[in-house]
């Protein structure tokens, strides 16, 4: 993810019956972890803040971020 001259681009991110426990996986690594940077947990924080209708669902498959 990068913010540049006020445009927020966010990568593509492939949906499947994986994705779920792939990330509770890795969010649990990195809580386990002190040392480490939590990215996969802001990560996912961020994207269950921008996810809060359909709608929203929606909107990030149209601009590519979220692919199933």
């Amino acid at each position: 993810m990068k913010f540049e001259n006020g445009v927020f681009t966010i990568p593509p991110l492939a949906i499947d019956e994986r994705t779920g426990p792939l990330f509770r996986n890795l969010i649990a690594f990195e809580q386990y972890y002190h040392g480490h940077l939590h990215k996969i947990t802001s990560y996912a924080v961020l994207m269950d803040n921008l996810i809060d209708l359909s709608k929203d669902i929606d909107l990030l498959c149209e601009r590519g971020i979220l692919v199933n």
